[in-house]
């Protein structure tokens, strides 16, 4: 028996910079490191089994049947150089209608399922402190009721969609410039090589009075 449902947090990230390392080892001072988190691989997982409602007597007609939400348990990733794979474990319930004989009757059933959850990753690194998401895209459905007479009972086929992500910590390189108010000045002019006009003239009237 294989049915989902979700389970979902907020990032507890963190952003950090260090000054002076760029992309593939290269150092300056406009490059900055930040490390953050990210998604490093999703997956998609069709779920779905059967749910056996024995010895209810002579049951003439299935009047209806719903299932609740799942309640999730225990999310674990297992990881191997074959797969990755993220298991989530949960609880629902299954009640049926039904007409048994004259009378109309209610059943219940606990549901405990595992969903596995073939996830593919996005690039080539390996996981490092990891947290997974679940999400569930259909909530568990009853799709089909049958009346079981050797049985004496019902049985109702269950389904459900959901998703998961892999999110660990990672890294990236970005270039950085000062603010304005920080830039530095800009450098004075050279003074020009050519000699003034006032310096032809000093030297010209120090001339005449030597004479």
């Amino acid at each position: 028996m294989s049915v989902g449902t979700t389970i979902s947090w907020e990032d507890t990230g963190k952003v950090g910079y260090m000054s002076g390392v760029g992309a593939r080892g290269a150092t300056g001072p406009g490059i900055k490191e930040i490390i953050t988190r990210a998604v490093y691989g999703r997956g998609e997982g069709f779920a779905h089994g059967t749910v056996a409602f024995p010895n209810l007597g002579e049951v003439k007609r299935v009047l209806g049947a719903t299932a609740t939400e799942f309640k999730l348990g225990d999310i674990t990733l297992r990881c191997s150089c074959e797969e990755i794979m993220v298991l989530a474990n949960g609880q629902f319930d299954v009640h049926v209608w039904y007409l048994c004989g004259e009378d109309t009757a209610v059943s219940k059933q606990a549901v405990s399922a595992t969903v596995e959850i073939p996830v593919t990753p996005f690039g080539k690194e390996r996981f490092k402190d990891h947290s997974v998401r679940v999400h569930v895209v259909e909530q568990p459905e009853c799709r089909r009721v049958s009346i079981k007479p050797s049985e004496s009972g019902i049985e109702v086929e269950v389904g459900a969609r959901l998703t998961a992500e892999v999110v660990g910590e990672t890294k990236l390189r970005v270039v950085t410039s000062p603010p304005e108010c920080e830039q530095a000045p800009p450098k004075p002019k050279p003074p020009c090589p050519c000699p003034s006009a006032g310096g032809d003239e000093d030297q010209s009237q120090g001339g005449e009075s030597n004479r």
